[in-house]
């Protein structure tokens, strides 16, 4: 899952396509300085895909 926090709600979840909208919203929000919790690495430059 990837949570921002505050609130550290899920926004992404196992299972789920990630879209380019998606990653917009990512990279906006890193860039606003919000932390962005589970699997990012620490520059919060990638996040692992795991296909099954």
């Amino acid at each position: 899952m990837i949570a921002p926090a505050p609130p550290g709600v899920p926004r992404l979840v196992p299972g789920q396509r990630i879209s380019a909208a998606h990653v917009a919203w990512l990279v906006a929000n890193r860039d606003a300085g919000v932390f962005v919790m589970d699997p990012v690495d620490p520059t919060e430059a990638t996040v692992r895909v795991v296909q099954s």
